[in-house]
């Protein structure tokens, strides 16, 4: 986060094409820092790509939850983050800075560092599914599942090698559970059993001697 940051203080002072003073980076920092926020370290941070037509994803958070009671409504909030973000735009960032700063840049210079401000910020892209499960075990911890379209040019391997694993593991588990739905659609749909004589799990549940 630290590097991106920096990135985008580097292409302010490109597009202005001069150094910027100690307040001036001071305040473009602070600013920065209010719409760049590292995201929280997680204990599980999986991300499970995988292709039915469209490219989709499956991210699943678990981490513990250090917020307080006042933040911790996320469902609620979640409705609303795509507004707030829509509201608090380039203009909106840029005007928390102090007027003397404000000040030193005219209307080109503010144009050109709204745009780099409007490029930072990231807006959440709307998911087919968001659920949030909070609970206690001596210490509160949240599961975040989130289902949505992956619009990304490639995939994004972990640093983790584990969740890269997992990963695999999981849309492979996918594949193989769109598989067998398919599967057992076609022979519900030709009327054809599989397992003559029976059905399937009674066939498997009896040749392991569970079904007497």
């Amino acid at each position: 986060m630290i590097q991106k940051k920096e990135y985008y203080l580097s292409e302010i002072q490109r597009l202005l094409k001069r150094d910027l003073t100690d307040d001036e980076i001071r305040a473009l920092n602070t600013t920065l820092d209010k719409i760049i926020r590292p995201p929280s370290p997680k204990i599980v941070d999986l991300n499970i790509p995988f292709r039915l037509i469209k490219r989709f994803y499956l991210q699943i958070y678990f981490g513990e939850d250090k917020r307080t009671k006042s933040r911790n409504k996320r469902d609620a909030l979640e409705k609303k983050r795509l507004d707030e973000y829509k509201e608090r735009n380039a203009e909106y960032y840029f005007m928390l800075m102090p007027q003397e700063i404000r000040n030193n840049f005219d209307f080109e210079q503010r144009r050109w560092i709204q745009d780099v401000l409007q490029r930072s910020i990231m807006i959440p892209t709307k998911k087919i599914l968001e659920k949030n499960i909070r609970f206690k075990l001596k210490k509160r911890y949240y599961l975040t599942i989130y289902l949505g379209f992956d619009r990304r040019k490639g995939r994004r391997p972990s640093k983790d090698g584990l969740m890269n694993k997992l990963s695999f593991a999981g849309s492979a588990m996918i594949y193989a559970i769109v598989i067998l739905f398919v599967v057992f659609f076609a022979k519900t749909v030709l009327n054809y059993d599989v397992f003559q004589g029976g059905h399937g799990i009674d066939v498997l549940l009896e040749k392991s001697g569970l079904l007497k």
